[in-house]
């Protein structure tokens, strides 16, 4: 009977763990390289993005003042009035039934819609082209308004404004084409367009709305 080399076992047991172990390590090590990779490749997107959102923004600056130099024209100044004229006819032309936390109306549209009014003839006065144009009054009949009789809301859409004129005092008078939709319940809903005269002085105050309303 052939007889079993122990030694020789053990050496070549011995072998197989230390090829095993080594290969362990080797994907560790390779693992680890890699994940460094990528985060240095992540952080040179990242510093890219940067660079180039500052480049897009020195670009843009440099437009800007070339506009500002040529026509008086400060189109980061357009910027900040679009915001403050945008406010303004979300305001005016957005009115929904207010709920609190658990759904509960707190305040029907026709409501926002009368307290809307009310405020805007406080500031702008009854005769304003705005009021007598878009913002009749909301009638009441045995008890119950028209807006809320026929679950109607407004939600202001967009606007697209152009400048008309650049006063000594930092006034911007403007031109603007403003979207809005009215919808009830049963699903209906008309998207209209008026045309906006407005300004706005230095201090960002919105000044002189008036309105019209666009046929076709």
């Amino acid at each position: 009977m052939q007889r079993i080399n122990y030694k020789i076992i053990l050496i070549f047991a011995g072998f197989g763990l230390l090829i095993l172990f080594g290969g362990f390590i080797y994907s560790k090590v390779t693992l680890s390289s890699l994940e460094s990779a990528i985060a240095n490749q992540n952080s040179t997107i990242s510093s890219m993005q940067s660079e180039y959102a500052l480049a897009v923004t020195k670009k843009q600056d440099e437009e800007n003042a070339n506009v500002k130099a040529t026509t008086g024209l400060d189109m980061s100044r357009v910027a900040k009035d679009d915001e403050v004229a945008g406010n303004f006819f979300k305001s005016v032309l957005t009115w929904n039934d207010e709920t609190d936390g658990n759904g509960k109306v707190t305040k029907t549209a026709g409501q926002v819609y009368d307290d809307m009014r009310a405020d805007f003839i406080k500031t702008y006065g009854k005769d304003n082209s705005f009021v007598t144009t878009f913002l009749p009054e909301n009638r009441h009949v045995a008890g119950q308004n028209y807006i809320d009789a026929f679950h109607v809301n407004s939600s202001y859409e967009d606007m697209e404004s152009y400048v008309k004129n650049i006063s000594s005092d930092g006034t911007y008078s403007y031109l603007a084409f403003v979207n809005w939709s009215t919808h009830d319940d049963t699903g209906n809903e008309v998207i209209s367009e008026c045309v906006f005269s407005y300004q706005v002085d230095a201090d960002g105050n919105f000044l002189n709305p008036e309105a019209w309303v666009l046929t076709y």
